[in-house]
């Protein structure tokens, strides 16, 4: 019978981190998968446009601009908008948008707001569509929350 020797902790160490990579790309995936599955909403907010790399090109990752419109007939108090896209390691990332909407300055009906965000590390196709959740509150309330598929476009 022979014995074998005890994996070194260098090895052990490598072991962990290579599952730890794995199940994070799992997680991402399953987010991705998930998102996906859902259906565009007719929203409160609709989206006007996302464009991407806007310049100039910036070395930490690309500077993204998300643009909404409220659609709506009750001013929106609170919006706010998650896009997915991969970072350096692979993994799906939620990138959060935060739009300066609030109770004492609302997204009036027919209104128009954007956000632009450098994200960093993040890479994206544009041929690719990519599931932008969109979630906030109305003046009477109201929450919402809705997932529609979107491309980065260059502007112009």
């Amino acid at each position: 019978m022979e014995i074998q020797e005890p994996r070194s902790h260098a090895r052990l160490a490598a072991s962990i981190v290579l599952l730890a990579v794995i199940g994070a790309g799992l997680v991402g995936a399953y987010y991705l998968l998930m998102n996906s599955a859902s259906q565009t909403s007719n929203g409160p907010a609709q989206v006007v446009s996302v464009n991407g790399p806007i310049p100039p090109p910036n070395p930490g990752g690309p500077v993204i601009s998300l643009s909404l419109r409220n659609v709506g007939k009750t001013p929106i108090t609170s919006l706010n908008a998650t896009l997915p896209l991969v970072n350096p390691r692979g993994v799906l990332f939620p990138y959060p948008f935060g739009f300066n909407v609030s109770p004492s300055n609302p997204l009036l009906p027919g209104q128009s707001i954007k956000e632009t965000s450098t994200l960093i590390g993040a890479s994206f196709d544009s041929s690719v569509e990519y599931p932008l959740t969109i979630n906030g509150g109305l003046l009477n309330g109201t929450q919402f929350s809705f997932t529609e598929q979107v491309q980065v476009v260059p502007p112009g």
